[in-house]
């Protein structure tokens, strides 16, 4: 599988030169054939080549006829248009510009030279552009990492908090359950005491009315004694 064509600023497709899955149109966007997990990879493609002018070899995954493919995709910005091509990850460059040369020379000399121009125009990048780059990352980096620690130091805090509030529950709880205890055990000596008093009540009721049945023997004693007769 192998393309090559022209397209705006846009990404929308000008000139088509090569297209083996005869899908691409002229006037449509080249993003509804890649895939949407390599979506993120295409834009940064783009953005790349709108900086530097140039992207080489990025490894993206397109379908055509519902098939996953594998392409490396190379581009090359000239004014305002970017010429892309991209073949499967088992040819070569070699063999995609030999089979432009045979499409299109003049198209195939144009791709050689800004090749070359772009690469040339890399290696002769400004130092201090590209150290002003990786200060622009490292301060990027630093910033990620103080909120990566503040999301932390924050996250901490409230595992702190609830933690804290965990205790004190707990506290609370334990505290409530020697309360009971002590209810309880009040309850149940209370109980105890109010059980003793009735027993002691009732033997002393009882020995009470056994005096009173004796007082009765002997009063009847006295009675059949002294011949004393109810009438």
């Amino acid at each position: 599988m192998e393309f090559a064509l022209v397209c705006n600023e846009k990404g929308i497709v000008q000139e088509i030169t090569l297209d083996t899955s005869s899908q691409l149109t002229i006037g449509n966007s080249l993003f509804p054939f890649v895939d949407s997990f390599s979506i993120p990879k295409i834009l940064t493609f783009y953005q790349e080549i709108e900086n530097k002018g140039i992207a080489l070899n990025w490894e993206i995954n397109f379908c055509f006829e519902d098939m996953l493919i594998a392409l490396v995709v190379s581009g090359i910005k000239r004014n305002k248009e970017i010429q892309i091509f991209g073949y499967s990850a088992h040819d070569n460059n070699q063999k995609i510009i030999d089979e432009l040369s045979a499409i299109n020379n003049s198209q195939s000399l144009l791709l050689r030279s800004s090749i070359k121009e772009n690469i040339k125009h890399a290696v002769q990048r400004d130092p201090e552009s590209d150290k002003a780059f990786i200060l622009s990352l490292q301060n990027e980096n630093r910033l990620l990492k103080n909120q990566v620690i503040s999301s932390s130091r924050i996250f901490e805090k409230q595992l702190n908090e609830q933690e804290h509030k965990i205790k004190l529950l707990l506290k609370k709880d334990n505290e409530l359950k020697e309360e009971l205890l002590i209810i309880y055990d009040e309850i149940k000596c209370s109980t105890e005491l109010i059980i003793k008093d009735y027993q002691q009540a009732v033997f002393t009721k009882q020995g009470e009315l056994e005096e009173i049945q004796s007082q009765l023997f002997e009063l009847n004693l006295l009675i059949e004694k002294w011949g004393i007769i109810k009438e």
